[in-house]
This record gives C-alpha cells, structure tokens and sequence, in this order.
C-alpha cells in the first residue's frame, strides 16, 4: 500500500508485452516520493527498452542494474512455477529473483516513471539493513549465488567480477 501504480501503468505493461512476446519480466521507471506523496527524484536509468538473459546477468555483474521491485512485473507462464523468493537473501531476494527469471528469457524496461515509490523509515529494508550480522550473511549467499549463475550460464570471465561485487557490497555495507 506504500506504492502507487500511475494510471497508464497497465497499459503500457500490456501494450509493451503484446509486441515484445520474449520477454520474461518487464520493469519501469519510478518516481520516488515520500510519506506526504513528494516527488523527491525520478528514478530513470538508461537502459534498452530489451536486454537478452545473459547481457541483463553481464550488466548486473559489471554495473549493477537498479530495478524498483514493485515496478517489475512478470510472465508467469514462462517461468517455472517452483521459482520463488527465497528467505536466505533477505535483503537482495528480488535481485535473485530477478537473475534467475533472466535466465529463461529477456527482460523488458519502460523507462517512463509508471509507478510512485514510497521511501520511509519503516521499510522492509532499512530493517533488515538495521542487522550488520543478516547483511553479512545476505552477501556471502549473494556472492554464492552470482558464482553458481556464472558457471551455469559458462560466463566464466566474469568470475572475479563476483569478488569485486562481494567486496565492494561489504564496502559499502561497514560505510553507510
């Protein structure tokens, strides 16, 4: 309930998805509000409209792509039913989730604002961000995962890239 869909955001979602059949999941981009419904920034990144699976994991693994959660949305019938969330990454579960989706297709960006996303001091987030023992232990699964998805994928020159997003992700983690 803390976010809020635009009122052509299904639309557009519907319209992108009925000419662009491959891809797997598409996301928006977002304006960033506050608890008064504030547009603090526009949250707009330059992607392509249409990254195939492994160039989505490349850039993710160079770059890092930002994705607002609740912009995203998904063709469940070309994802296995048995894809879930999963509890050991409680902080970078979506963007889990959003690599392993990657893997059965392309991924699709409207980069207009079709969603507004609401920042506050009560997030899931800033929570379990709270816990440096649960951060911590959220990175090390992370970095898992990223290795087991570069041997998955035989994207194997992207091997130290995990070790440089593990320790620029603990960096980051002890700074802020």
């Amino acid at each position: 309930d803390d976010d809020m869909l635009e009122p052509d955001f299904v639309r557009k979602v519907l319209d992108f998805y009925d000419k662009n059949s491959e891809v797997i999941f598409l996301h928006t981009a977002a304006y960033i509000v506050d608890g008064s419904n504030i547009i603090l920034k526009k949250h707009i990144k330059n992607y392509t409209p249409i990254t195939n699976s492994d160039q989505f994991f490349s850039n993710y693994i160079k770059f890092g792509v930002s994705i607002i959660c609740p912009s995203a949305v998904f063709q469940r019938s070309k994802i296995p039913e048995n894809l879930k969330f999963e509890e050991k990454y409680p902080f970078t579960a979506d963007v889990v989730h959003f690599l392993k989706c990657s893997s059965y297709g392309s991924v699709g960006n409207i980069n207009e604002p079709l969603i507004k996303y609401r920042t506050h001091d009560n997030s899931i987030t800033k929570s379990v961000f709270s816990n440096f023992d649960t951060k911590i232990q959220d990175r090390i699964n992370h970095k898992l995962f990223l290795e087991d998805e570069i041997r998955k994928r035989s994207l194997y020159k992207y091997k130290k890239l995990s070790n440089k997003y593990f320790n620029g992700a603990l960096c980051a983690d002890l700074w802020f």
